[in-house]
C-alpha cells in the first residue's frame, strides 16, 4: 500500500537555483552585467541585473539543433481515483466522530459515524493506493470536541487497544454508500497496518513545521540581499543549405 504525503516546499531566491550545476552557476556569475537596478524593501534589498546570455545557455541552444533521439515511452499503470471529504472531531478516550462524503457531492451524501483511530496522524496524508483504486481525501480534523453539547460515545465502539481499528456507522445515504464504506474500511486497514509509521511521519512533519516557523522568524529579523539576473535568450543563426 503506497502512501502519499503533503510536504510543503519553501523556495527562495538565492545564489544557486534548483537544478543548476556548479559549471552553469559559474557561467551565470561570470556573465557581464549590462546594467542593474536596486530596489529597497524595508531591510531587504533586491538587485535586478541585466546580463549577457550565459555561455551554458548558448551551448544548450546548439545542442537543441541536433536531431533528437526517439525514446520509447514506458507505459504506466494509472489507477482509477476516488476522492472524499472527511470531517472528524475527537472526543477523548480514542473516540472520534466523523462525516465522510464523495467530493463531487455535497454533505447531503455524507456517511456519519464513529471511529477509534487517531485521525490527527492522517492530516499530512494526501492519498493512498488500495488494490485497484487510489483514494484521495481532504481531512478537516478538530482535536478536541469536549463541551456541554458533546455527544455520548456509543458503547458499541470498542477501544483500539482491544480490537484494532474499528468504526461504527450511525447513518448514511443510500447513494454511493458502498464506495464510501469501501474507503472507510480501507483507511482503517491502512491505520492498522501502518500505525507506527503514520505516527512517526506525523511527528516528523510537526517538527519540520516548527523548525520552518523558527527559520521564518529569524529570516524576518535578518536583512537579505537577493540578486535576480535576467537576459535576452538568443539562438545562433543557422546557415541555409546550398
Amino acid at each position: 500500500m503506497k502512501l502519499f504525503y503533503f510536504l510543503p516546499i519553501f523556495a527562495a531566491l538565492g545564489s544557486v537555483s534548483l537544478g543548476q550545476t556548479e559549471q552553469s552557476q559559474a557561467a551565470l556569475e561570470n556573465a557581464p552585467v549590462l546594467d542593474e537596478v536596486v530596489h529597497q524593501h524595508g531591510n531587504d534589498t533586491l538587485v535586478i541585473q541585466r546580463i549577457e546570455q550565459p555561455e551554458f545557455l548558448e551551448e544548450a541552444t546548439q545542442e537543441e539543433t541536433e536531431e533528437p533521439q526517439t525514446e520509447v515511452p514506458v507505459p504506466q499503470v494509472v489507477l482509477p481515483t476516488q476522492t472524499f471529504i472527511i470531517s472528524t472531531t475527537s472526543y477523548g478516550q480514542g473516540a472520534t466522530r466523523l462525516k465522510i462524503w464523495p467530493s463531487h457531492r455535497g454533505q447531503q451524501g455524507a456517511l456519519e459515524g464513529w471511529s477509534n483511530i487517531d485521525w490527527s496522524v492522517l492530516q499530512s496524508l494526501l492519498s493512498f493506493d488500495d488494490e485497484n483504486v487510489r483514494y484521495q481525501f481532504m481531512l478537516f480534523h478538530t482535536g478536541s470536541g469536549q463541551g456541554v453539547n458533546a455527544p455520548e460515545v456509543p458503547d458499541e465502539l470498542p477501544e483500539f487497544a482491544e480490537t484494532g481499528a474499528r468504526y461504527l456507522v450511525t447513518s448514511s445515504e443510500e447513494t454511493e454508500r458502498e464506495e464510501t464504506l469501501d474507503f472507510l474500511e480501507a483507511i482503517h486497514t491502512l491505520y492498522d497496518e501502518n500505525k507506527a509509521k503514520l505516527h512517526a511521519d506525523r511527528a516528523i512533519a510537526i517538527e519540520r513545521h516548527k523548525e520552518r516557523q523558527r527559520q521564518i522568524a529569524i529570516e524576518k529579523e535578518t536583512p537579505k540581499t537577493r540578486v535576480l539576473k535576467i537576459w535576452r535568450h538568443t539562438r545562433p543563426e543557422t546557415q541555409a543549405s546550398e
